[in-house]
């Protein structure tokens, strides 16, 4: 198909090209001419213009570069068009027609790399995360390393290196962990069924509360979740800066804390059920 489409435009390309006529008098040429010389001059002044406006609103230089450039060649199209027309060139529309299929032709055949393009794009534009932030795109969590036109790369909490095309990620759900500066975590603890309930919520409560890593706004929260087959679920909610620490570090603060705080309290967790089959001692 795309080999089709590139034919047709070649040959269309060459009847317009015979068909082509342009005024003769020397005035016209003029005229077109210092419209052209202005149009570029106007063009290089806006694609400045636009780069330095858009890199004072952080977006990424290489990516603040492109678009000032699609702005400067947009006003020396212009005004290449406004001279054609000066010029009185008939013809001119078979030619632009046969561009047309041109530009179908190739975008048909870079349609990947295009949609890539325009994903880092309006992420540049609309900036769902930053570099440095926590992020989970599609599969994978970790830190956002670098954020290109093409590709978006992710340090993943694992130590791997991952690297996503735009268009990916752009299509799927994007959630920001760091963004609104806290996150909250969950820690499931399972106590007997003898358990006073509601003095294991309070032993929890005052565990959570004596870690630096956790937040005192909002507070830790305790609630009763579930019952299982030989024990009840008692969760435990608490609030960090993700700025400072990541979800790991927390979580393991609150369980070597909270451990120690129900070994205190004469609150043993359940010994796990037999697994089925499993063959006895």
């Amino acid at each position: 198909m795309f080999l089709s489409l590139l034919a047709q435009a070649g040959a269309d390309s060459g009847d317009a090209m015979e068909g082509l006529e342009v005024s003769h008098d020397w005035v016209d040429w003029v005229v077109a001419g210092a419209i052209l010389l202005l149009s570029i001059l106007v063009g290089l002044v806006a694609s400045r213009y636009v780069s330095r406006r858009l890199i004072r609103r952080e977006i990424e230089p290489i990516t603040a570069r492109l678009l000032g450039r699609l702005g400067g060649f947009l006003v020396v199209l212009v005004g290449a068009v406004t001279a054609l027309g000066i010029l009185e060139v008939k013809g001119l529309g078979a030619v632009l027609g046969a561009l047309g299929i041109l530009g179908i032709a190739i975008a048909f055949a870079l349609q990947d790399t295009l949609e890539n393009l325009i994903a880092g794009l309006a992420m540049q534009l609309s900036k769902p995360f930053r570099k440095g932030d926590g992020v989970t795109l599609g599969d994978f969590e970790g830190t956002v390393e670098d954020i290109r036109m093409r590709y978006v790369f992710l340090r993943t909490y694992d130590g791997e290196s991952v690297q996503l095309p735009s268009a990916t990620v752009w299509k799927n759900a994007i959630l920001n962990h760091t963004k609104e500066g806290t996150r909250r975590v969950r820690l499931d603890v399972r106590v007997p069924y003898s358990t006073d309930l509601e003095k294991a919520k309070s032993v929890l409560l005052d565990a959570a509360s004596a870690v630096d890593l956790v937040l005192a706004h909002p507070g830790p929260a305790v609630w009763v979740t579930g019952f299982a087959e030989a024990s009840v679920c008692v969760s435990l909610f608490v609030w960090f800066d993700t700025l400072s620490t990541n979800p790991f570090e927390v979580t393991d603060a609150c369980a070597i804390t909270a451990k120690r705080a129900l070994d205190e309290a004469g609150i043993e967790s359940p010994l796990p059920q037999r697994v089925v089959g499993e063959p006895r001692n």
